[in-house]
């Protein structure tokens, strides 16, 4: 927790050498203490770590002198980098981001440079993940400074994923692959999802079968894996519930304890075998949907209940999301400022103060049985979450759904049928001879499918 309000105060942009100077006083000072009073040292380390997060923060704004962007305004460039993500159609161009390794101005020499761009290329190219790439004839622009009209900051959106330049290239050739094996997980990951995603809307039923094939991928693996129509999005927005379109926790969790539970384990009591497997699942699950910052979360807290399960530690949710963010922001402090890192640990937040400790509950003397501790942790949780992301989503988009507590409290118990069926379809898809039983599966998503936009459409009529 230290080191996120040091992070939201380098955002305020204080000097560097004012949070220096805290950072070393509260080194010296917490050394001191441990040899003189050892009690009294907790608070000078936390002003040395929230020093450290102001430093560490303020130094991942800063644009390094090989980024290429110092090269805005260059024409007639020759730009070698590697595709990071599939590309996406944008009318008659393609977009791909990539990550820059060295540019060549017109006549010159190649030189070495780093940074990430959006690049615009030609349609008729062919890219994939891990793609090594020659940019020919390219243009280094800055990114639009101007807001859209509907508020959305194209810039700051950019530059939280490290993006400082857009570069517009008229020819493009494939040069090589990343053989690493980050870049082999990625596109292992992101094939098997396209092959599902053409499975699913081939399998799905019904004139507007293309809409609800998509809805039912994105609600699985997120908007990038299938994008809806923006009134679809807009009528989710609407409703309170669009978080339901974001890839979060809730596929990590639920994987990881399908795989534990099939192979006999639980939580509380897991074998090192069963760990490794929980552990791989997961990892391909990641490379399928992208590591969001709520995919990231997820696993982090995930990979600190297998290490307290197999060494028969105790575990701690405040405990685990504080570290969980921690090394999220370690590894990106600007995703401080996204939208989705913000939601994610809220809403858990929410959901672990709001939910009661105690899973049974007492009528005039009498032990409930399920369901009535299940409902009421779903209430709860719902509400918590609702409460503690509210003002975020307020804040971001302008308006208040007063309606989304009403409408989570129906649909976040029927996304999670979604993502079951989602899951199931998944291997089924990637074999020709089970297509009848994707089809089934296809069926009954789309019943499920259809209450949730029921549910939205009458939260979004709500005042």
């Amino acid at each position: 927790m230290a080191l996120v309000v040091g992070m939201a105060l380098g955002r305020l942009g204080p000097p560097v050498a004012l949070l220096r100077a805290i950072t070393l006083a509260g080194a010296t000072a917490t050394l001191l203490l441990l040899i003189l009073e050892p009690r009294l040292a907790i608070a000078p380390a936390l002003g040395c770590i929230i020093g450290l997060g102001g430093v560490i923060f303020q130094h991942s704004a800063v644009i390094g002198p090989l980024d290429i962007s110092r090269h805005a305004g260059a024409r007639q460039c020759t730009i070698v980098g590697t595709v990071m993500a599939p590309p996406d159609d944008a009318g008659w161009r393609r977009q791909a981001r990539i990550r820059v390794e060295s540019i060549a101005h017109a006549g010159g020499a190649m030189a070495r440079t780093t940074g990430r761009t959006e690049a615009r290329v030609p349609r008729k190219a062919q890219l994939a993940v891990g793609d090594r790439v020659l940019l020919m004839a390219a243009e280094v622009q800055p990114p639009p400074a101007t807001a859209a009209p509907d508020g959305w900051d194209y810039l700051d959106w950019l530059a939280r994923r490290g993006v400082h330049c857009l570069v517009s290239a008229r020819q493009v050739e494939v040069i090589g692959r990343d053989g690493s094996a980050q870049a082999r997980l990625m596109r292992l990951g992101f094939g098997l999802r396209q092959r599902a995603v053409s499975a699913i809307e081939a399998a799905m039923p019904g004139a507007d079968g293309a809409l609800y094939s998509r809805l039912l991928v994105g609600m699985v693996y997120g908007l990038e894996a299938a994008p809806l129509p923006e009134e679809v999005v807009e009528q989710f927005r609407r409703a309170g519930t669009v978080h339901l379109l974001v890839v979060s926790g809730a596929q990590v969790s639920m994987l990881a304890i399908a795989i534990v539970g099939l192979t006999g384990g639980s939580f509380g009591r897991m074998r090192l075998w069963q760990a490794a497997l929980a552990a791989v699942a997961v990892l391909l699950l990641v490379a399928i949907v992208g590591m969001e910052a709520s995919v990231g979360r997820a696993v982090a807290m995930f990979a600190l209940v297998l290490i307290a399960a197999v060494s028969a530690r105790d575990y701690d949710v405040y405990t685990a999301l504080g570290l969980a963010a921690a090394l999220i922001l370690l590894s990106d402090p600007q995703a401080l400022l996204s939208l989705g890192f913000q939601l994610t640990f809220a809403a858990t937040i929410g959901v672990v103060v709001f939910v009661p400790r105690d899973h049974a509950e007492t009528i005039p003397g009498v032990r409930a049985q399920a369901p009535i501790p299940q409902i009421r942790g779903v209430i709860c949780g719902t509400a918590g979450a609702w409460m503690l992301t509210s003002p975020l989503l307020t804040h971001h988009f302008s308006a208040f759904a007063l309606s989304g507590n009403l409408a989570n409290l129906l649909n976040v118990p029927l996304s999670g049928i979604v993502l079951i069926l989602g899951f199931i379809a998944l291997p089924i898809a990637l074999v020709p001879a089970l297509t009848p039983l994707l089809t089934l599966l296809c069926v009954l998503a789309r019943v499920i499918l259809r209450l949730v936009m029921h549910v939205n459409d009458l939260a979004a009529a709500l005042p």
